[in-house]
């Protein structure tokens, strides 16, 4: 014998319930977001890629004109770059751009004249994110 039974309350209509509907936007917004998130993350670490490389050729360029004076001229400050100094460099590629010279451990006012002098230009930003940057390369003066 069979028994009777009622028919499923869905059985006669075609379509998404409100519940299914609201389900399924939960998720696109949330993909959505994640997508948008990614993008934006993507976007900052490109700039700050290339701030980077901006800030490798403004120390590289600053480098190499200190490599170019004479090394009795630098020592005795008769020089256009002076120890301690900043490096006249391209101005205004980066925010609150400053490149400085230094001799690590040489003292012109102490020290005898060296055969060569190692040289460091350092140079000093500010990122996009507010954050104080810096970036050193080093040389040798003969």
């Amino acid at each position: 014998m069979r028994v009777p039974t009622l028919p499923h309350r869905m059985s006669g209509r075609s379509g998404m319930s409100m519940l299914e509907l609201v389900v399924c936007s939960t998720i696109l917004l949330v993909s959505v977001m994640a997508a948008a998130h990614a993008q934006l993350d993507a976007n900052r670490l490109m700039t700050e890629a290339q701030q980077t490389n901006v800030a490798v050729g403004v120390v590289h360029a600053a480098l190499e004109s200190v490599l170019e004076v004479d090394l009795e001229q630098l020592v005795a400050g008769e020089a256009a770059v002076q120890i301690g100094g900043e490096v006249p460099v391209a101005q205004d590629l980066l925010a609150g751009q400053s490149v400085v010279l230094d001799t690590p451990g040489f003292d012109p006012a102490a020290d005898d004249m060296p055969d060569s002098l190692e040289v460091r230009t350092t140079l000093t930003w500010t990122s996009l994110t507010g954050h104080q940057r810096q970036m050193t390369m080093a040389g040798v003066l003969r």
